[in-house]
C-alpha cells in the first residue's frame, strides 16, 4: 500500500479534524497535494486506486451525486486540518476529481499551470482552455485545461481545473483529469 494511502486511512480514523479557517494557501497546497497524490500519480490505473480506498468510508450516495455529476461511482471525504476536500472517482475508470470547499484561487491556479503545463519527454503539452464565465451562485468561474498526449496517439489526458474566488462559492476548486480517445 502507498504510504499516502497509509495516511489517508489514519487520517480518516481521526475524528474532528480542525479547520484552519482562513488559511487559503494551506488549503491551496492541500488541495494540489491530493490532486497530484491520488488523479495524477495513479492515473494508469485508477482501479487500483479504487481498491486501495475500498476501507475507507465513503460519502452516502445523496451527497456522493454533486461530486460524481450524476454519474455512478464513488467520493470519499478528504480529513485534512487545512479544510474540507473530496475525492471522486465514476464508474469506468476513466476520471479522477478532487474538489476544495475552499483554497487560494489564484496559488490554486499557478501550482496547477506548474503542474500540467511541462510533460514527460514522450508528450506534449497543450493549452485547450482558459475561459472565465459569470454564475449566479459562485460568482466569477475560471476553467483552464491542457491536454497530454503522445504524437499521432489517440488517448490523451485531459487536466482541467475551475476555480471561484467568490467567498460563499460552493467549491472553490475543481482539479480533474480525464482519460479521452480522439
Amino acid at each position: 500500500m502507498s504510504r499516502f494511502i497509509a495516511v489517508f486511512i489514519a487520517l480518516c480514523l481521526v475524528s474532528g479534524a480542525s479547520l484552519a479557517a482562513g488559511d487559503s494557501t494551506k488549503q491551496a497546497e492541500s488541495f494540489i497535494h491530493y490532486y497530484t497524490a491520488l488523479c495524477l500519480d495513479n492515473v494508469d490505473d485508477l482501479a487500483a486506486l479504487r481498491e486501495q480506498l475500498a476501507p475507507m468510508p465513503t460519502l452516502p450516495p445523496e451527497k456522493a451525486s454533486r461530486f460524481l455529476n450524476g454519474k455512478e461511482g464513488d467520493a470519499w471525504p478528504i480529513p485534512d486540518d487545512h479544510g474540507r476536500f473530496v475525492l471522486a472517482l465514476p464508474d469506468g475508470n476513466r476520471f479522477c476529481a478532487v474538489f476544495a470547499r475552499r483554497a487560494d484561487t489564484e496559488w490554486s491556479e499557478s501550482a496547477f499551470i506548474d503542474l500540467v503545463s511541462e510533460t514527460p519527454v514522450s508528450l506534449q503539452s497543450t493549452q485547450v482552455l482558459d475561459e472565465t464565465r459569470q454564475t449566479g451562485a459562485n460568482g466569477e468561474v475560471h476553467h483552464i485545461a491542457w491536454e497530454w498526449s503522445a504524437y499521432g496517439h489517440p488517448r490523451k489526458l485531459h487536466f482541467m481545473l475551475t476555480t471561484a474566488s467568490l467567498p460563499s462559492a460552493s467549491t472553490q476548486a475543481l482539479g480533474s483529469l480525464a482519460i479521452v480517445e480522439r
